[in-house]
């Protein structure tokens, strides 16, 4: 009986160790386990980035890593598209 609940107590701990080791991390600029090597987080403070058209984003929230959605006050003119220019982005290579 004494083993018996023992085995069970080890079981349950295992269990638990398992389920924090396959908890899911949300993906950001932050976390050493995702997007890291993202090289357009914080895009307008590394890169010339310019915005046209019909109406205007705010680029350090587009940009800032925490994949909240960017709106504009006004919709866009189909006859004056938004077009985000990034200029001076070259590859990298990571390790």
């Amino acid at each position: 009986m004494k083993n018996t609940f023992l085995i069970l107590i080890g079981m349950l701990f295992m269990q638990s160790l398992m389920a924090q080791q396959e908890q899911v991390i949300s993906p950001s600029n932050r976390s050493a386990v995702s997007l890291e090597k993202n090289v357009l987080f914080y895009a307008p403070s590394h890169f010339k980035v310019t915005q046209s058209g019909s109406t205007s984003l705010d680029l350090n929230l587009l940009f800032d890593g925490n994949f909240i959605p960017s709106y504009s006050i006004s919709a866009i003119d189909p006859n004056k598209p938004y077009v985000l220019l990034i200029e001076n982005l070259q590859m990298r290579m990571y390790k």
